[in-house]
């Protein structure tokens, strides 16, 4: 379950990140508008009960395809030891964005595919659906190297019966230098679970 203590943790860290990038030289801040890959490690903490912490890895591409259009390429594998769930996701995801003193808002809308699968009692279920998802936020530089980012989303399955959910979305990133950075994210999903991410980007 969420502890004082993970919150604590998390934002300790960022305010490291940030008292750090506060000191570093002439870097362009953020992730938009650069040609990079990332690799994250995350852990997903569910609000229900009985189910155990979700543990995953995920890998991310952020291609400029014009001034103020980025093409995003994602996927990841998460595993949970209760059923010995499984899920893997791909998705595509197109993010438009305009800069306004260093400032960038940004929208983004994206399609995937989830594929599920858990054992239960000796039985293994598996399932595949297609999803797509919408959002809007900013990417804000709080110092040249440095940037934090919020964003608010919805998800939704084209399987109308499985729904969907809100997620809002919290981050920092620092670029250590030109080529390479480090991220930290914090991702609230409605009513489901609180996600815990830190990872490393390069710029290529």
């Amino acid at each position: 379950m969420i502890t004082s203590r993970s919150i604590l943790s998390a934002i300790a860290l960022a305010s490291f990140l940030g008292v750090v990038g506060s000191l570093s030289a002439q870097i362009q801040a953020g992730f938009l508008g650069r040609r990079t890959v990332s690799i994250t490690g995350f852990l997903e903490d569910f609000d229900t009960s009985g189910i155990a912490d979700g543990n995953g890895v995920s890998l991310a591409a952020n291609l400029p395809l014009t001034s103020n259009f980025d093409l995003g390429l994602s996927g990841y594998h998460e595993w949970i030891s209760t059923n010995s769930f499984r899920e893997k996701q791909l998705a595509a995801s197109v993010i438009a964005y305009y800069e306004m003193s260093g400032f960038k808002p940004f929208a983004d809308i994206s399609v995937g595919n989830v594929w599920q699968s858990s054992t239960v009692r000796g039985i293994r279920y598996s399932d595949n659906n297609g999803f797509y998802s919408f959002g809007a936020g900013v990417e804000a530089p709080i110092s040249d190297s440095t940037a934090l980012t919020a964003r608010v989303g919805h998800s939704e399955y084209f399987d109308a019966a499985l729904g969907g959910h809100w997620n809002y979305v919290f981050g920092i990133s620092h670029w250590f230098t030109e080529k390479a950075a480090v991220l930290v994210s914090v991702n609230f999903r409605e009513s489901d679970s609180l996600i815990y991410s830190f990872g490393v980007g390069v710029c290529f």
